[in-house]
């Protein structure tokens, strides 16, 4: 992938970093 995307970079990382924390701030939640 050409590095002038870093948008589209930054938005998988960005949900990567959601899904891994959705179930810990669900645990938190109960």
């Amino acid at each position: 992938m050409a590095p002038s995307r870093p948008r589209r970079l930054a938005f998988l990382l960005l949900l990567v970093l959601a899904l891994v924390n959705a179930p810990v701030l669900m645990s938190l939640a109960t």
